[in-house]
């Protein structure tokens, strides 16, 4: 890519870099107003060319040539010489940026798998300390699961209870109002089986 760059800039700028050697100086020039005559004046007078200014020359059917640093070339023709190698410079930039791009695709991948692996390994890893924790979580799920089913008969039993509770209590209150209106005094007569009870 660099070659042909260069190639396109000396190809471009040959008519003003290039500066003819003294040896092909035939006729120097005293002032600005004149121009040197040079080798490639004799040689384009010799082909029928005459110079119109600057690097440009014509021949008698007014085509353009252009001198350079290997003598002339038609202007068209150096015109698309230097569109060939511009194009051809872009052809190769652009595959030069396609290779770059390639490459980092290629690493950007390679990095992507690793990336992928580390995840997949620390998922394993968390897995297997996850792993009891999950298995107790699913037991306690299933007990708790188990204790709604159960809480409807736990709920009848206790309702049961306590109503043979009040019951039991309303006729120890009852009892406890009719013996205190009957005696004056406690009858102990009433706890004998249990003193007997107790005392065995």
């Amino acid at each position: 890519m660099t070659d042909i760059k260069l190639e396109i800039e000396t190809r471009t700028n040959e008519r003003i870099e290039y500066r003819i050697p003294d040896g092909l100086i035939l006729m120097k020039s005293d002032d600005q107003s004149t121009r040197d005559i040079t080798v490639y004046d004799l040689i384009a007078h010799h082909v029928g060319l005459s110079y119109v200014g600057q690097d440009i020359y014509v021949n008698e059917s007014g085509e353009e040539y252009i001198r350079t640093k290997y003598g002339f070339e038609s202007a068209i023709r150096y015109n698309q010489n230097i569109k060939i190698l511009e194009s051809e410079r872009l052809i190769d930039e652009l595959q030069y940026k396609l290779k770059i791009a390639r490459e980092k695709t290629e690493k950007y991948g390679e990095i992507i798998k690793v990336l992928e692996a580390k995840s997949r390994e620390q998922k394993e890893k968390l897995k297997k300390v996850t792993s009891p924790f999950q298995d107790e979580n699913e037991a306690l799920r299933q007990e708790i699961k188990q204790l709604i089913r159960e809480l409807p008969e736990f709920k009848q039993i206790n309702e049961s209870v306590i109503g043979k509770l009040k019951r039991l209590i309303k006729q120890a209150n009852e009892r406890t109002s009719t013996e205190s209106s009957n005696k004056s005094k406690l009858d102990w007569s009433t706890y004998n089986d249990l003193l007997a009870d107790n005392d065995e």
